[in-house]
């Protein structure tokens, strides 16, 4: 098992703008209350990690995972 970690920083954001986004792109299906990928984009100052592991899976890390894995076990035999 492993974990990734991606850390997301917002531009301050007025009590207007925040109940624009709740009433307009329902925060309250996403993880984190917030869609990167969507209309909360505008509000992002800067991602530190990987952008995939914010969107859903981290695809370059679960390849070498998995890679490991794989030599590993070629090793073994």
């Amino acid at each position: 098992s492993f974990t990734a970690q991606t850390e997301v920083r917002f531009a301050t954001l007025s009590e207007d703008e925040i109940i624009y986004y709740v009433d307009n792109f329902k925060p309250m299906d996403k993880a984190g209350a917030y869609g990167i990928q969507g209309a909360f984009a505008r509000y992002v100052a800067s991602i530190q990690g990987n952008y995939d592991t914010v969107v859903g899976l981290p695809v370059s890390r679960v390849y070498r995972e998995w890679k490991s894995l794989m030599e590993q076990e070629d090793e073994e035999e």
